[in-house]
């Protein structure tokens, strides 16, 4: 059967009230001066809102008047949202109104709304000598829902000095970079990166380019000197000195290598201490456990 409706979009009628009749009547009900019930007839305000707001109930329905719900239909609509959407059933006993979408309909909407992707920063570089027109890089957020993960791209734009015409570079996958930042010459670029080693761990390196090639690039893990770097909002930092010869960042600091209360020591059994027989080490355990017998003839 296909989906129809059975009542048409923006033809919904609600009772329109403010934010100051919705408080009247809830004093009204709190002071016990009126019933839910009679509050909900004189103020205005459907019964279902002053219920769950004097019970501190989540839930019931947003009251929207015509207009605004036929411009979130048209705001949806202009979006490309809804156009993927088969038109959905529209239930309604009395004054109660449902939308029903399908579970595969709403994970359409999904896709169709993650391939979009969002700025997350941006920066002016100098415009050369020989031309008067803008060079702007910025860095999007997209999701990618084949590999669960979300990725990062830069993309580089000119626009000239009227603001009226742009080139747009193919965008580069930075995915793995945490964090970079520019020189104030903007000859020197300073990036962190973390390249995953397997499923379980990562590696830093702390790399810098100069003049559009590689200059320097240095295995943090192997430097020995902290734990990883800080990327997040609260604690990460990453700028060049005034001089370009330093990077400053904030890393964790490198934790001491722990010991065990109790160390394992290996005994010698009294058949290897008579030399008979395959060499055999027994690891002795502490608290009287049974102990771990480990064969290691041949080597």
């Amino acid at each position: 059967m296909p989906l129809v409706y059975k009542k048409k979009l923006g033809g919904r009628t609600y009772g329109s009230y403010t934010e100051e009749k919705l408080n009247e009547a809830l004093v009204k009900v709190t002071d016990g001066e009126l019933s839910s019930n009679k509050a909900s007839k004189d103020c205005g305000i459907p019964y279902q809102t002053l219920h769950n707001e004097h019970g501190r109930h989540t839930g019931g329905q947003t009251a929207l008047i015509n207009a605004e719900e036929v411009a979130i239909i048209e705001g949806l609509t202009k979006c490309d949202i809804l156009a993927i959407l088969p038109e959905p059933v529209i239930e309604q006993s009395g004054n109660r109104v449902r939308y029903r979408f399908k579970v595969e309909n709403i994970v359409k909407v999904f896709k169709k709304v993650a391939q979009y992707p969002s700025p997350t920063a941006a920066r002016i570089l100098k415009p050369p000598s020989n031309n008067g027109g803008l060079t702007i890089t910025s860095v999007w957020s997209q999701r990618n829902l084949e590999r669960e993960k979300s990725i990062k791209f830069q993309q580089t734009h000119f626009v000239d000095l009227s603001l009226q015409k742009s080139t747009d570079m193919y965008p580069v996958d930075i995915s793995f970079e945490l964090l970079s930042s520019l020189s104030k010459s903007e000859e020197l670029r300073a990036v962190v990166r973390e390249i995953p080693t397997d499923t379980t761990s990562k590696k830093q390196y702390l790399e810098v380019w100069k003049l559009g090639q590689l200059y320097r690039n240095f295995d943090l893990a192997a430097l020995e000197v902290h734990g990883d770097v800080y990327a997040d909002g609260d604690f990460g930092a990453f700028d060049w000195s005034p001089c370009e010869q330093k990077v400053l960042y904030i890393a964790e600091k490198k934790s001491s290598k722990s010991e065990p209360f109790t160390k394992v020591k290996p005994q010698e059994t009294n058949e290897n201490k008579l030399g008979g027989g395959n060499k055999t080490v027994k690891m002795v355990c502490p608290r009287n456990f049974a102990g771990l017998v480990v064969d290691a003839a041949g080597l």
